[in-house]
């Protein structure tokens, strides 16, 4: 009798160990489409490498990501297709972005190191052509901006003023004069250059020079900023002496 006993007590427990390892089995991989409610699983697919499928969930071999279920009434991802329909669970698996289509400007960045330089064909020094005083400076400070034929300062020079009145003495009495005084201006015109003036300026001197105007203008070369200013309103300054620097910075140098 006492065998028995213990045989059936022995049976009891083996039905309850194989009861309780059946219902945790069912909890850990539910039939696909076993709840009520539910929408049966087809399959499980991998986000990332289509062609990767199983009937049980798991990791993809490939890229260790965890298989997305396909349920029914879905297509899943088409391997190797043009156009392929995601899942709202793939997208998010997928950590998809989309953006509608528009039209906007390609705009690229290019990070490097380097230098950026003046165009030095575009800087002029201005000298002092012939001795004489800075009566006055129309530009007091280096950075100021100034346009091409901008005044920059008045120039008292006797060399020059010689010159001057010699060059429009010429060119108002040229119907009287001899046969040679063509070339007679023409040589007046060149030494004016020669000492500092424009040809724009020797041109208007005739109709605009009077003997009460003593001072000469220094123009700005060229539209740009003033890079250096060496000189100070009624400093006398020698042939040869640096006055300003004017640079065109409108177009840069990448190196």
């Amino acid at each position: 009798m006492r065998p028995r006993l213990i045989s059936w007590i022995l049976v009891a427990l083996l039905a309850a160990a194989a009861g309780w390892f059946a219902r945790s089995v069912r909890h850990e991989h539910p039939a696909a489409g076993s709840r009520a409610g539910e929408r049966r699983i087809l399959y499980y697919q991998s986000a990332m490498h289509p062609w990767i499928r199983s009937d049980q969930p798991g990791k993809c071999t490939i890229c260790g990501m965890d298989l997305s279920p396909v349920y029914e009434g879905e297509s899943g991802i088409a391997a190797g297709a043009d156009v392929i329909n995601l899942s709202s669970n793939n997208v998010t698996v997928a950590n998809v972005a989309t953006s509608p289509a528009t039209r906007k400007p390609l705009i690229r960045t290019v990070r490097v190191a380097g230098t950026i330089e003046d165009d030095a064909s575009r800087r002029r020094v201005l000298s002092a052509y012939t001795d004489g005083r800075l009566d006055r400076l129309f530009v007091t400070y280096p950075g100021a901006e100034v346009k091409a034929g901008q005044p920059l300062a008045w120039l008292f020079s006797p060399t020059l003023l010689a010159a001057v009145r010699e060059y429009v003495g010429l060119v108002r009495t040229g119907s009287a004069a001899s046969p040679d005084s063509t070339s007679m201006v023409a040589a007046a015109a060149s030494r004016l250059v020669q000492l500092g003036l424009t040809p724009e300026q020797v041109t208007k001197l005739p109709e605009t020079f009077s003997p009460t105007n003593l001072h000469v203008e220094i123009l700005a070369p060229l539209t740009g900023t003033v890079v250096v200013k060496d000189v100070l309103e009624g400093q006398t300054v020698a042939a040869g002496q640096r006055l300003f620097e004017v640079a065109d910075f409108s177009t840069m140098w990448f190196q």
